[in-house]
């Protein structure tokens, strides 16, 4: 289950629309189906230091070998570059990859 936290600049102003769009482009590049992907955005209230429009947190579950890690990453980007039309420096993501038993959903430890 990917999950992505936007978090965009205040002068970037994304639409729902342009969410559903990134999240549907972005989960069939990556073979996943798109109801187990997640994309929230939050507005920074401030930046410093090293400036980004779109600062993104990505979750993945250690389900995947490192090039499908690397492949939704870039997946991620285009479908990011594609429907926010921002230049790439101005988009940065993280990984962070999540061991199995260390996500609850819905009140279940989830296994895999």
């Amino acid at each position: 289950m990917p999950i992505a936290f936007f978090h965009a600049s205040k002068d970037l102003k994304i639409s729902k629309k342009q969410c559903e769009r990134m999240l549907e482009d972005w989960a069939t590049a990556a073979s996943v189906g798109k109801e187990y992907c997640t994309i929230n955005v939050v507005e920074n209230i401030m930046q410093v230091g090293a400036n980004y429009k779109l600062m993104v947190k990505l979750y993945l579950p250690s389900l995947w070998e490192e090039n499908n890690v690397r492949e939704i990453q870039r997946f991620l980007f285009q479908s990011i570059y594609d429907q926010l039309e921002i230049e790439k420096e101005d988009i940065f993501i993280m990984t962070s990859i999540i061991q199995s038993g260390h996500v609850m959903d819905k009140g279940k430890l989830e296994i895999w």
